[in-house]
């Protein structure tokens, strides 16, 4: 089994909460191999994490699901605040961008139901 490098810094993170959530979007499809259509921004976030976690540097996407899966919850969130904090770092990935982050403008609220009359 794989050692995981990702320590967390208990400092304050300059990562935005659409920072955040943009990384466990991602890490959450690689976990559950929901999609191989990957967003640019999520490539964005595919490739600071290989470049914060030397284990996952040459892992396939089902690879890397699989050492996500294997994290556990202090790990994890040391791992999304380091990915967070390498995006900012390189000013690659605007997270409130939402015509890059795969949702195309649209909120992710469920639909209304039409009201009926």
């Amino acid at each position: 089994m794989r050692s995981s490098t990702a320590k967390g810094s208990r400092g304050a993170s300059p990562c935005s909460p659409n920072s955040e959530m943009l990384v466990v979007d991602t890490f959450t499809k690689l976990i559950f191999e929901l999609d191989s259509d990957f967003t640019p921004v999520e490539l964005s976030v595919i490739q600071a994490f290989r470049l914060v976690d030397e284990n996952v540097v040459m892992d396939s996407h089902s690879d890397m699901g699989a050492y996500l899966r294997a994290l556990g919850v202090e790990e994890m969130v040391g791992l999304v605040d380091q990915v967070c904090r390498k995006l900012a770092s390189e000013g690659a990935v605007n997270p409130c961008d939402k015509s890059a982050s795969g949702t195309g403008g649209r909120s992710r609220q469920a639909p209304r139901r039409p009201q009926l009359h």
